[in-house]
């Protein structure tokens, strides 16, 4: 208790003394320097909230055109070759199948990402519905084309790209597009462990989308259904 009087006591005399010794310069100065720093804070957070609200807008405005470029019956159509992919469909390794009358055809997933051309197209049908198979877009030869998911793959890259320059919000872009994400990663890792023709080629191609999700894993992130997605 001795002790803890001596201390206050020795405070109050400290106190005391710097108060005697400072000129009301000082103490203008003082106050000068506090306010400078404050305002020095409240800049920094004014501006740290302006990035974060630009990040916030230019997430939405990234997703707005994704979903604007690809249609439903385009994640539709990746959904069913993402389930066609299965064992359970009769799918040997690396491969997705269609059906045309009582046959399963084979269909290497590799190609679904062909550089050149317009992209894969598949004779028969991809089994879902009937609906979907109506909506989809067959050439002259009853083929249909699947180029859209190759389409998809591009747009996920570039937007992974605008995640690691830090322009948008990783949270905002899994919130909408997670589920896509998966399906897309899942069908190139079949693709670049089927084929060690591509492997090289589809990592450097879609580089900044296979690092975001390896970074940011999408299974830690909320999902939207297909359904959700305009």
């Amino acid at each position: 208790m001795f002790q803890l009087t001596s201390m206050f006591y020795f405070l109050q005399k400290l106190w005391a003394y710097i108060k005697s010794s400072l000129t009301i310069l000082d103490v203008f100065q003082i106050a000068e320097s506090i306010a400078v720093i404050v305002a020095l804070i409240i800049a920094l957070k004014t501006y740290n909230s302006q990035v974060k609200q630009e990040k916030f807008n230019n997430s939405l405005s990234l997703v707005e055109s994704f979903t604007k470029r690809i249609k439903q019956t385009d994640l539709l159509i990746l959904k069913e070759v993402y389930m066609n992919t299965y064992e359970s469909c009769s799918a040997q390794p690396g491969c997705f199948v269609t059906y045309q009358e009582d046959k399963i055809i084979q269909n290497h997933v590799a190609k679904l990402f062909l550089e050149e051309g317009q992209g894969l197209s598949v004779l028969g049908s991809l089994g879902g519905t009937e609906e979907l198979d109506e909506e989809c877009i067959r050439d002259s030869e009853g083929y249909i084309n699947l180029s859209s998911i190759r389409l998809i793959a591009e747009q996920l890259n570039i937007i992974a790209y605008e995640v690691f320059k830090g322009q948008i919000e990783i949270r905002i872009v899994y919130y909408e597009m997670n589920r896509i994400v998966e399906i897309i990663c899942h069908l190139l890792d079949i693709a670049m462990e089927t084929d060690s023709d591509e492997f090289f080629s589809l990592k450097q191609r879609f580089k900044y989308l296979l690092i975001m999700r390896d970074k940011f894993p999408p299974e830690k992130f909320p999902k939207t259904s297909f359904a959700e997605l305009s």
